[in-house]
């Protein structure tokens, strides 16, 4: 794969050359000249990308329109460390540098975290509808805790939108593409006095389904129904009092995507799985078509797969500038967030892993800081922030015990008599293994009551003319009350099946929780020591507390090129699972990460020609949080949230941005990370050790030397663009952007089956911008060669299924702005 990205990417050059393409590159604005720097804000001070002295990427917001960046998942497009794993479940999975979090629930604290302008969306669930009328996006590389908060051990992207300007101005951008795709999005700025202006913008998208049934070939599967808004006001009333406020939000009702089905692959390690009529049909009929066929799928008929997703934020920023070298910030930030998903999570015509999927959040985020000059070397920061969230959220299945063993509350002595070839011991209801089709629906149910409080300072030291030295640090303190537990749905069967297994408390009810608890003490207990009493409501409480520093130089040798060196240590709070829990036992937490980053860095320009910038990493890695097994004393090998207890990634990155003649600008990023886990065995939640089980087999492994999920040892991103001028107002360009993932594993496992092979991809366009820029007409392609290829692997019940890459996309935009 390395070999066929090398001649895309040749060969990309050489259509380039004849004539160029090009595109806005990073670091900073590939079409603006150096001296015109992107300005950020990674930390909490506006300043210039080329003289902030830690790893991050930065784009404007045409730059994203151009590259096709819809999402945070497009990110990958122009920063190649960063990468998205969307589960079977829906949930958005970010990952810098190897750092990401696997996980199922909607309240797992991502380690990548997400903000518009500063203020916070807590979870990756919430991070929809930013990438229109933006200013900029950031990207910062490694932990950010200190400034930004506990969690940020991947990094962290920052959304900028356009905030109001005190001229009018207007625009409107209309395209079309296949699948009967509609997109709008516009703007417009509306001065109201010399210090009051409001901004006004908003998104709206509508397609047709794009995947086909593989059994009703007339059937399709992957509407888009999506808007976004978002209106902005700002006032000075002065000139040392300036407030800006925020409110958008979105609503998406679009279709879930339907993954493919890969083959039959029991649960149990304890033997082969008695035969699964529906399942060998789903092989039959799989085996008949193309399955690299990235549009082709299953799903079960005449299930409305339509979502109810939508958020709105309100966050208010307060500049007040106390003295001339004293500035009071503060931001203000209210979010509420609504999901409904439905899932098919096997790809097959039948009932067998259906999931809809509710979620609630509601967060309230204060930031107060202060910062100033104490001398013309010495600028300094300090801060406070307390941030309170409500997430209740779970799952309602439907399975099909016929087609599913569903090991996850079924004892292994249970499992002896069928996997013998014996009939099932009499369990409340055994006519669900002979004449009944076996249907039956459970839930899972989780309520977070979280609080995190923090303190935090900076210091930034000018040593010399050409030396600095910074230093930063936070104080972090949180408590997550938790309550959850696995549920009957109201039809009583689950609750009637529990009941019946040996050693288990009867007192399970129709639509109540199935939970076994410890000597009937919801939560903690003797976990090490388990004894099952009753059934309930599991009740935790996790309080943790952590001290986030970094420590840093910068050196400027000669105009145009900065050296920097950065130790950092960060937090990510400790997680519970989201498992379908028999015991107490499944839902103990797992505790905070800690990471602690080594990282050398170099940016240099050579006036406008060329940019280089490139940074070495080494991160240490504790405790990082992974979905796996434990052995329970009462009821054997069972999922739950255990972490591993050491490993490390190293790496090295960088980008080049090229200007030979005039008109022409390459850009081209890579990254080689290569992650370890240096630990043999796994902490399970009881604090003891274990072997790692392996999730597709069951079986035991040695953990030394597996690599991390969704992170690939090569990434490499280009972007390509040539301008001419047709007259005086009128100028067109062509451009291309390559981009190559070598392969990764989905989840934590020496299993080649979860293995996504490398691919490349790539986009081009082609456009004409009259009237010095006021109107605009382009075409293009994304995928253009409609390469087949994987984004993520995994089994639910007894099924091994895939989610696929989108097919080609090809279309038109054309835009005004005034």
């Amino acid at each position: 794969m390395r070999k066929s990205f090398a001649t895309l990417m040749t060969g990309t050059a050489l259509c380039v050359a004849h004539p160029a393409l090009a595109g806005d590159g990073l670091p900073g604005d590939a079409a603006t000249p150096s001296n015109d720097d992107i300005i950020v804000t990674a930390r909490k001070t506006s300043e210039a990308i080329s003289t902030v002295p830690m790893s991050i990427s930065a784009a404007r917001g045409e730059t994203l329109e151009k590259r096709g960046i819809a999402s945070v998942e497009d990110l990958g497009k122009i920063v190649p460390t960063l990468s998205t794993q969307v589960g079977l479940y829906g949930n958005q999975n970010y990952n810098i540098r190897g750092i990401g979090n696997l996980s199922d629930s909607i309240a797992s604290s991502p380690t990548v975290a997400i903000y518009v302008d500063q203020a916070p969306l807590a979870y990756s669930n919430q991070a929809q509808g930013l990438t229109y009328d933006l200013e900029r996006v950031e990207v910062l590389k490694g932990p950010q805790g200190t400034l930004f908060g506990q969690n940020a051990t991947g990094g962290l992207v920052n959304f900028v939108p356009n905030s109001p300007k005190p001229a009018f101005g207007a625009g409107l951008r209309a395209t079309y593409a296949n699948y009967n795709t509609l997109n709008f999005d516009g703007f417009v700025n509306i001065p109201l006095t010399d210090t009051f202006a409001i901004r006004v913008a908003g998104t709206v998208e509508s397609g047709d389904g794009w995947q086909k049934s593989i059994s009703r070939p007339d059937d399709r599967l992957g509407k888009r129904d999506f808007w976004a808004g978002r209106i902005m006001a700002k006032w000075d009333p002065s000139d040392s009092l300036h407030f800006l406020l925020n409110v958008n939000g979105y609503s998406n009702k679009s279709e879930s995507q339907a993954p493919q089905y890969l083959g039959f692959f029991p649960a149990s390690a304890t033997g082969a799985a008695r035969v699964r009529p529906s399942f060998v049909a789903a092989d039959a009929l799989y085996a008949s078509v193309n399955t690299k066929n990235d549009r082709l799928a299953d799903w079960v008929a005449g299930v409305d797969y339509g979502g109810n997703t939508h958020q709105y934020q309100i966050s208010l920023k307060t500049e007040a500038n106390l003295s001339d070298r004293i500035t009071l910030n503060a931001i203000t930030n209210y979010v509420k967030y609504h999901q409904y998903m439905m899932i098919d999570t096997q790809g097959v015509p039948f009932v067998s892993q259906l999931q809809r999927l509710p979620g609630d959040i509601k967060t309230f985020s204060q930031e107060l800081r202060l910062s100033g000059e104490a001398t013309d070397r010495l600028k300094w920061m300090v801060g406070a922030s307390y941030q309170k969230d409500i997430v209740t959220s779970g799952s309602n299945a439907t399975a099909n015990f016929s087609n599913n063993r569903v090991p996850f509350f079924t004892p292994q002595s249970y499992y002896g008599n069928i996997n013998a070839g014996l009939p099932p011991q009499p369990l409340g209801f055994s006519d669900v293994w002979t004449t009944d089709p076996g249907y039956v629906t459970f839930s899972t149910y989780e309520h977070h009551n979280v609080r995190t409080m923090g303190l935090f300072g900076s210091l930034d030291y000018k040593v010399m003319d050409r030396l600095s030295f910074q230093a930063s640090a936070r104080y972090t303190d949180s408590r997550n009350n938790w309550s959850g537990c696995f549920k009957d749905a109201g039809d009583g069967r689950l609750a009637r099946f529990v009941s019946g297994l040996p050693n288990f408390p009867n007192n399970a009810v129709v639509g109540g929780c199935i939970t076994a608890l410890d000597n009937g003490v919801s939560g903690i207990g003797n976990i090490a020591n388990f004894v099952p009493a009753t059934v309930g409501l599991a009740q935790i409480q996790l309080k943790e507390d952590n001290f986030s520093w970094r420590a840093g130089f910068d050196w400027k040798p000669a105009p145009g090129t900065l050296v920097y060196a950065n130790v950092t240590r960060g937090y990510k709070a400790g997680t519970f699972p989201r498992v379908p829990a028999l015991t107490v036992e499944q839902l103990q937490p797992s505790p905070q990460e800690q990471l602690t980053a080594y990282e050398v860095g170099a940016k240099k320009e050579f006036g406008r020609t060329l940019q280089l910038d490139a940074a070495v990493f080494y991160y240490d890695y504790k405790n990082k949080q992974t979905v796996g097994n434990f052995q329970s004393a009462f009821a054997g090998n069972l999922p739950a949230a255990v972490s591993v207890p050491k490993s490390r990634a190293i790496g090295v990155e960088g980008n080049v941005v090229l200007r030979p003649f005039q008109g022409f600008t390459a850009s081209v990023g890579g990254a080689y990370v290569d992650t370890k886990i240096l630990s043999h065995e796994l902490n399970s939640p009881n604090g003891g050790t274990q072997a790692a089980s392996d999730p597709l087999s069951g079986t035991t492994f040695d953990l030394r030397g597996v690599e991390f999920p969704t992170t690939s040892k090569w990434s490499l991103t280009g972007d390509f663009e040539y301008r001419f001028p047709i007259n005086g107002a009128t100028q067109a360009y062509i451009g291309a952007s390559p981009r190559y993932r070598s392969s990764y594993i989905t989840v934590l496992s020496i299993d080649p089956r979860v293995r996504v092979p490398g691919y490349a991809l790539l986009d081009v366009r082609a456009g004409v911008e009259f009237a010095n820029g006021r109107w605009k007409v382009e075409a293009w392609g994304r995928n253009v060669t409609d390469k087949f290829y994987i984004v993520n692997i995994s089994r639910t019940g007894d099924g091994l299924s895939r989610i696929t890459g989108r097919p080609a996309t090809y279309g038109a935009t054309i835009s005004f702005r005034y």
